[in-house]
């Protein structure tokens, strides 16, 4: 198959209601049902083929024993597609064990290198329809709700694979006020107790302000020392969301020094007596009081 972008964007939302009449406009041979089936089994398991000049359209491949392997954003495995429709899965420096999951990435090396986990999961639910929980993702864990009291964790909303919770509403954060949730992000949490609703960044300051109280590492919620309580940035796992909404990634540097890239300018801070301090004189302390009194 080979299309271009906004040919994608179509086949892309193929639903039963279309495949009707592309069954009857082309007299094909085959239900519905089967077409949608068909192409939904193409969308999430055909890799991009390579094209020799940007005007190239883009095509999709498919390689059924490749299509078995499982994404991890920290995968033992990688994958190369050549112009002659070889396809190729060589093991990574520490190689394979006997009988060890083959796992690759279905992103890029360098959006492995540069996104956080936050925004890497947010790619994959937009393309695939699924929250990833490798084994480098699976440090940010699902937020508890902040409402209720020794609550379980919230349950994940896929966006682009369920109905809307509220139909004929908008769906916000009831922290940030982020809107339309179920258009703007591929995935949010919802508590089924009391209707809670948080966007992936108030669910990660959430998680951070609970595991890091006690925290030994850099992992909770901090506030400047020179304004505090005015802004609280969050930190867990390789992510640091910013009180502004945005997020970065953590390159950590040993187990008390990190750096983070701020568009095109880079910061270091190590970590002393639990205060962050920061390479441009920036020191940050713990917040005192869950990110959720903030917002009150």
């Amino acid at each position: 198959f080979f299309f271009n972008d906004t040919a994608t964007t179509e086949i892309y939302t193929l639903s039963l209601h279309d495949a009707l009449p592309i069954c009857k406009r082309f007299e094909l041979r085959v239900s519905e049902e089967k077409l949608e089936h068909l192409f939904l089994a193409w969308k999430f398991n055909a890799f991009n083929a390579p094209v020799s000049s940007p005007d190239d359209d883009v095509g999709q491949d498919l390689y059924i024993a490749a299509a078995m392997a499982s994404h991890s954003c920290s995968p033992n495995c990688y994958w190369i597609s050549a112009e002659d429709s070889s396809f190729d899965i060589f093991a990574g420096t520490s190689g394979v064990l006997a009988n060890e999951e083959v796992t690759i990435s279905y992103l890029t090396v360098s959006a492995l290198e540069k996104y956080d986990t936050l925004v890497r999961r947010e790619l994959m639910a937009r393309a695939w329809l699924f929250r990833c929980e490798c084994e480098q993702c699976c440090r940010v864990t699902h937020p508890c709700c902040p409402s209720c009291l020794g609550a379980d964790h919230m349950t994940t909303i896929m966006c682009g694979a369920e109905e809307p919770l509220y139909p004929g509403f908008e769906t916000k954060c009831d922290r940030c006020g982020r809107a339309d949730l179920h258009v703007e992000v591929g995935y949010f949490y919802s508590c089924c107790s009391c209707g809670l609703d948080l966007c992936p960044v108030c669910g990660l300051r959430e998680s951070a302000w609970a595991i890091g109280a006690s925290s030994m590492s850099w992992d909770g919620c901090w506030t400047h020392s020179d304004h505090p309580g005015q802004q609280i940035e969050a930190i867990f796992g390789d992510t640091i969301a910013w009180d502004t909404g945005s997020t970065s990634k953590i390159h950590a540097q040993g187990d008390n020094k990190l750096c983070v890239w701020v568009g095109e300018a880079s910061y270091h801070a190590e970590l002393q007596n639990d205060e962050l301090l920061w390479s441009d004189g920036d020191v940050w302390r713990r917040a005192c009081v869950p990110f959720s009194k903030f917002r009150e």
